[in-house]
């Protein structure tokens, strides 16, 4: 798909940016905890949103704190044909 993903920390003072894979899935990786969130990409609307506060999952893999935002939907922009 190709939608840019942002990540900030809790004061907005930090942030690390990714691309999404053509299925839309994308991780963002960083060293600082991700409180808010926002992916957007063109033609289509921007969605945005807070982490809730909860402990992240570890990954069996390497032991990075995860979390999973679910599944976003971003729409195409009705005005653009």
């Amino acid at each position: 798909m190709g939608a840019v993903v942002l990540g900030w920390n809790k004061d907005w003072s930090k942030s690390y940016h990714t691309i999404t894979k053509k299925d839309g899935t994308f991780e963002l990786l960083g060293d600082v905890h991700f409180c808010h969130w926002k992916i957007s990409a063109t033609e289509y609307s921007m969605v945005y949103g807070e982490l809730e506060k909860e402990t992240p999952q570890k990954t069996k893999r390497d032991n990075i704190p995860t979390f999973n935002i679910g599944i976003i939907e971003i729409n195409k922009l009705t005005f653009i044909d």
